[in-house]
C-alpha cells in the first residue's frame, strides 16, 4: 500500500478508480456506499489522483470475493496490499 492509506498495515484493499478531481472520486465513493461497498477516498500523495478504494479486506480470499461483488455491480477493481 501506498503512505498515506487509512488502512491498517497487513490488510487487502480494492483501488476502484483514480481521478484528478475530488468531487468525481467524491461521486464514485457516494455510489460505491450507496451499494453498501466500504469505500473511501484517499487524497493524493505521490501522484495528482484521488484514489477511491473499497475495504479494508484482512484476508485475499475476502479481497477477491469483494473484487467479484463490484465487477458485478458494474466497477473494476484491483487488489492492493
Amino acid at each position: 500500500m501506498t503512505a498515506g492509506t487509512p488502512f491498517p498495515a497487513g490488510t487487502y484493499v480494492l483501488q476502484v478508480a483514480a481521478m484528478r478531481q475530488s468531487v468525481d472520486a467524491t461521486a464514485v465513493a457516494n455510489s460505491l456506499r450507496a451499494k453498501h461497498f466500504p469505500a473511501i477516498v484517499v487524497s493524493p500523495t505521490t501522484d495528482k489522483y484521488y484514489h477511491v478504494q473499497v475495504g479494508p479486506y484482512h484476508d485475499v480470499k475476502s479481497a477477491d470475493a469483494a473484487k467479484k461483488g463490484l465487477e458485478s455491480a458494474g466497477f473494476k477493481a484491483i487488489v492492493k496490499h
